[in-house]
């Protein structure tokens, strides 16, 4: 043998624990909550009826804004067409006087 012993004894009872409620001693009976149900929402009507309209300002409708009429300018319109052209120095883009002979930015000849 090793020395162990072979057969186990029985353990021992646990102690009572420090403090433990009186076997005479019972807690009061608690009630149970009431039974509470949800509330039921009122009835909703079944068809949708839209909002009445604004009503209409009295008076005679606006006016529709429109913009002034200008013909489309002629592309054998001599005068814009010379206007347009012989008001801009051909070499450098500069604005020309009237009846100017000379480019007063770049000097070129322009009559």
């Amino acid at each position: 043998t090793c020395g162990y012993p072979v057969s186990a004894a029985p353990p021992a009872a646990a102690p009572p624990p420090a403090y433990a409620p009186s076997p005479a001693y019972a807690p009061p009976p608690v009630a149970a909550p009431p039974v509470r149900t949800a509330p039921v929402p009122p009835p909703q009507p079944a068809v949708y009826a839209p909002a009445p309209a604004p009503p209409v300002p009295a008076g005679p409708p606006p006016l529709p804004i429109t913009q002034p009429v200008q013909p489309p300018a002629s592309l054998l319109d001599d005068a814009i067409f010379e206007k347009s052209v012989a008001s801009l120095c051909p070499e450098c883009g500069h604005p020309l006087d009237p009846g100017a002979r000379f480019c007063i930015t770049c000097g070129r000849p322009v009559a």
